[in-house]
């Protein structure tokens, strides 16, 4: 019983473990951000819902991650916040989008995303990752 103590916190220490932020090496993987303003309904939305939509909108939630709403999407899921904005280096769904882990790609079926594609994103979060409020992938 002396022990339990030193017991709990090590429990406590495990839970609150999250993922590991990418090394200073795969952030030189990332694809650059583009060098102009990104617009969420013109240039978000599309990549979105071409790519996410399926797995984590519309009542789904892959993986406890929903894009639903921009307050969901910051959240992120069972692996921890999915974007941290005006840090798209320290966000994991760009990590994820650029297939930095070839074991851990997203989308995991159709189409990857194209490099372009990744600094769009990028662009996007490092600006705030703006989301209109009356913008939603929640299930009409």
């Amino acid at each position: 019983m002396k022990n339990l103590p030193l017991f709990a916190l090590a429990i406590c220490t495990l839970l609150s473990v999250g993922r590991a932020e990418l090394s200073p090496e795969g952030q030189a993987k990332l694809p650059a951000a583009v060098a102009r303003t990104v617009d969420f309904e013109k240039d978000i939305q599309p990549m979105f819902q071409a790519a996410c939509v399926k797995c984590h909108a519309k009542g789904k939630d892959k993986g406890g991650f929903s894009l639903e709403t921009r307050e969901a999407f910051l959240k992120g899921g069972e692996t921890g916040p999915g974007a941290v904005p005006w840090k798209s280096a320290a966000s994991y769904v760009v990590e994820l989008v650029a297939a930095i882990d070839p074991d851990n790609v997203m989308p995991k079926k159709g189409t990857k995303w194209t490099a372009e594609q990744v600094g769009i994103l990028r662009a996007w979060i490092d600006q705030g990752a703006a989301w209109p409020a009356n913008v939603t992938f929640a299930k009409p």
